[in-house]
């Protein structure tokens, strides 16, 4: 690889870095010092502290760091495998106490994931996106991040800064069954610079998926897609016409469809999900013949 395709890569990576971690600092710039300075119980420090060593541990231990994702998926989510126990427990003493530390866990542990986990997760991906992560993977690791930057940046805009780990924790859950995210989401879509930052992402993605190409060089687009041959002009057009889709169906589906914001996200989402799946299953020539 010549030099001047590792700085364009290291230039991509910084960029999807410093926009995903934008919305990532937005987020904590609005919500969050309520969050993080208000008194902790003792299974709020015991959670958000533990997480915090093990974030470090596999930042910054070499053994770890180079372990399997299994391994480090593990390490993050211990707290799962406490709650199943707890569940188990609860569901032969029917002890309201087990109900009630399962809630206290369940709560801390998606609170002080969401702000631990997202800078860990958007440092790796910059840093797999220098490596010459695949074009799939790409669009997999960024495009959920990416998600939930918007989603954590909406989630203070719709609703009243959480006081505590465990409350930012029911008030995730809480926001999601009332739709007060996806109203925040909605007021998303004029901010310049939330407009700003997913353009940026979009096009960042577009220009790795075409160096990986130059340095694989050109697909034969006569082969089918299971034979594996590099496909990115096909993967481009596939994200361009996701992005049109639904750029003009959040245009035209509300005075179609009414406002439920809910409905409106998912069906793209579902329509392009299908699609897609449909493309890459064929065995013969996408483009047809």
């Amino acid at each position: 690889m010549s030099s001047s395709s590792d700085y364009v890569k290291i230039a991509i990576a910084t960029l999807i870095g410093l926009c995903l971690f934008s919305l990532y600092f937005i987020f904590i710039g609005i919500d969050g010092a309520a969050i993080l300075l208000a008194p902790m119980s003792s299974i709020e420090s015991l959670i958000f502290y533990t997480l915090a060593l093990r974030v470090l541990a596999v930042t910054f231990v070499p053994y770890l760091r180079r372990s399997q994702a299994q391994v480090k998926i593990a390490l993050f989510s211990i707290e799962t495998f406490v709650l199943v126990i707890l569940i188990f427990v609860f569901v032969l003493t029917q002890q309201l106490a087990y109900n009630i530390l399962i809630g206290q866990v369940l709560t801390a542990w998606l609170g002080a994931t969401s702000i631990l986990l997202t800078p860990y997760l958007i440092w790796q991906i910059s840093l797999n996106i220098y490596k010459g992560m695949s074009s799939s993977a790409l669009v997999l690791s960024v495009t959920p991040e990416y998600v939930v930057g918007v989603f954590l940046v909406a989630f203070a805009i719709a609703t009243s800064p959480p006081s505590g780990i465990s409350e930012f924790g029911a008030s995730l859950i809480g926001s999601i069954r009332a739709q007060q995210t996806v109203q925040g989401v909605q007021m998303l879509g004029s901010n310049p610079l939330i407009a700003s930052i997913s353009i940026i992402i979009f096009l960042c993605m577009l220009f790795q998926i075409g160096l990986k190409q130059s340095s694989q060089g050109t697909p034969n687009l006569g082969e089918p897609l299971s034979k594996g041959t590099p496909r990115y002009p096909y993967q481009i057009l596939l994200l361009l016409a996701g992005a049109l889709f639904v750029f003009f169906w959040l245009i035209f589906s509300p005075s179609a469809l009414g406002t439920d914001g809910l409905f409106t996200v998912c069906v793209p989402t579902v329509a392009i999900t299908v699609i897609l799946w449909g493309l890459t299953k064929r065995r013969d020539n996408p483009w047809g013949k």
